[in-house]
């Protein structure tokens, strides 16, 4: 049996407001074929090291036989499914429900999925990889949903998922935390609304003017849109703020750090094309 996850805006419970964004995330694992692989790599474990103290010679052929025969019995089916096809991606198998009057009925609103992993049409979980999906609806259609509280969930391959709550308020919220303007200009970033991403971030940054996340938001952005040399000069500007607020880091910011590699990459062979 497959186990559905569901968040909304990262949480269990979410206050939306005129002109926030909706993103849920939807994860998908098979735990019964992950602990059945586990079981299974530790019986093939156990077998090696049974061959290996029968070459040695510290046990007989009839015993090595024996134990290997016995081990091998206590191998477990791994229980995979498969769902899909390039017609249609398992993805658009997730069924969202919302409560209404004592009652689950389809989710109406404008979902637009923005990102899937795996991107291949057909999903298998198989123990080996979990899957997920991200869902997103624009602040402006945001708008539109009629106040209230709502209890959303969703259902794949006959599993349903937890319930998440979301209650809906007609008004601004006047000071948005930090955390949120990052969260929601990001996944604007994801669905190219550009324009609307530039203004929480710079809503970011004058609240925060050093903020890493700022910065390393508007690389993004100009990433986005094309411009390497913007986005080389914001993810710098982000790597030195985190060297300033963390002076004594031990790690790197490998994600900021391979960004101004891959550009400077591009950058370089750009470059070496216009001198031909």
């Amino acid at each position: 049996m497959v186990v559905v996850k569901l968040l909304v805006n990262e949480r269990e419970e979410e206050e939306i407001y005129l002109n926030d964004i909706i993103v849920f995330l939807v994860s998908i694992t098979n735990p019964e074929a992950e602990e059945a692989k586990y079981h299974n790599e530790m019986i093939d474990r156990m077998l090696s090291e049974l061959e290996e103290r029968y070459k040695a010679g510290e046990i007989s052929e009839d015993e090595y036989k024996a134990e290997k025969e016995r081990l091998e019995k206590q191998k477990v089916e791994v229980k995979a499914y498969t769902i899909g096809s390039p017609e249609q991606p398992w993805y658009k198998h997730i069924q969202f429900q919302m409560k209404s009057n004592d009652q689950w009925i389809p989710l109406n609103w404008d979902l637009k999925v923005i990102y899937v992993n795996p991107e291949d049409p057909v999903l298998q979980l198989n123990g080996v990889d979990s899957a997920y999906v991200t869902f997103s609806i624009a602040p402006d259609d945001v708008n539109k949903i009629p106040e209230g509280s709502y209890h959303v969930k969703v259902y794949f391959l006959e599993s349903e998922s937890n319930t998440v709550k979301i209650k809906l308020l007609k008004k601004v919220k006047r000071k948005p935390s930090i955390e949120k303007l990052a969260f929601t200009a990001r996944y604007l970033i994801y669905m190219k609304r550009y324009d609307d991403a530039k203004a929480r971030i710079d809503r970011l940054l004058k609240l925060q003017p050093d903020s890493i996340e700022g910065n390393l938001l508007l690389g993004e952005f100009y990433e986005e849109k094309g411009d390497i040399d913007n986005a080389l000069k914001y993810y710098t500007k982000a790597r030195d703020q985190f060297y300033k607020h963390f002076p004594e880091a031990i790690e790197p910011p490998r994600y900021v750090e391979s960004k101004i590699s891959r550009l400077l990459y591009l950058k370089y062979l750009k470059e070496k094309e216009r001198q031909l």
